[in-house]
This record gives structure tokens, C-alpha cells and sequence, in this order.
């Protein structure tokens, strides 16, 4: 990769907004900044291509955001506590109890994996040349000449 250092930033945010601001959300926007950038400084358009389907991460984010809420929905509690590992108290966050998180971060995972597939999605729409409109145009056009050759021979 080329900056990891935004990826490790985007992670962080993500990480963080669990229990300060931060979260899925705007994790998400600063890895599309990444990608962003990678689409600027490319020298070709085929250089920085993505090789998986983009709609796969967005689907991929909301099922695992539908998922939570549904699962938080029958047990009868959204924000369940997640413990990870016993006794970490030399983790910032960690407790006695151990590295804890809540399922709040599962959903905030799907939001993440949603926004950045939507906003891979935006970069490669507008990465593409502009074909449809003169696509459209030049097929009405010849139609067009067709009813005129049509009328003319009537």
C-alpha cells in the first residue's frame, strides 16, 4: 500500500469512536480519502484499479449492520458488552475484567465496510469516461435521420 499511515488513522478512528468521537462513519470518510488520493496520483487509471466488486462491501456493511440490530433486537439489548481477553490492565481501555468492547463496534464495522464500498463506488463512476450521454445521443440522432430518410422517400 502506499500511506499506511491513513489506513492506521482510519482504524484508529474507527477503534476510538467506540468510546470518543470517532466511529464508522468518519473512519470510513478518511480511508476514502486514502483511495481518493491513490486515484489522484496515479500514473494510469488502470494502475489503481480495485480488483473485487465494490456493491459486495457495501452489501457486506449493511448485512452485518442489519445483523446486529436485529440480534441486539431479540435478545432485548443493543449495547452487549464483547470481552476479548481477561485481565488486560495495561490496555488504555482495558479493565480488570479484561479488553471489553460492545456490539456497538460490530455495527459500527458495518457502517464502515457500507461507506467505503459507496465511496469506492463514487470514485470509479467518476474515474469513468462520460460514454452514456454520447452513447444515447448519437443512437437518438440516428434514429432520428432514419424517420427523416422514412418521411422523405413517403
Amino acid at each position: 500500500m502506499d500511506d499506511p499511515f491513513i489506513i492506521l488513522l482510519s482504524l484508529i478512528l474507527l477503534l476510538r469512536g467506540h468510546y470518543e468521537s470517532g466511529g464508522g462513519f468518519i473512519s470510513a470518510l478518511v480511508l476514502g480519502g486514502f483511495f481518493a488520493l491513490r486515484y489522484l496520483v496515479a500514473p494510469t487509471t488502470t494502475s489503481v484499479k480495485l480488483r473485487f466488486d465494490y456493491a459486495m462491501i457495501i452489501i457486506g456493511g449493511i448485512l452485518v449492520g442489519a445483523a446486529t440490530g436485529l440480534f441486539g433486537f431479540i435478545e432485548g439489548s443493543y449495547l452487549r458488552p464483547i470481552v476479548i481477553a481477561e485481565g488486560l490492565t495495561w490496555v488504555p481501555w482495558g479493565t480488570d475484567a479484561g479488553f471489553t468492547l460492545t456490539t456497538a463496534l460490530v455495527f459500527d464495522v458495518g457502517i464502515y465496510l457500507a461507506v467505503v464500498g459507496t465511496v469506492l463506488v463514487a470514485l470509479d463512476r467518476l474515474g469513468q469516461a462520460q460514454r452514456y450521454p454520447a452513447d444515447l445521443l448519437r443512437k437518438h440522432m440516428h434514429i432520428q435521420s432514419q424517420r427523416e430518410e422514412i418521411e422523405m422517400h413517403a
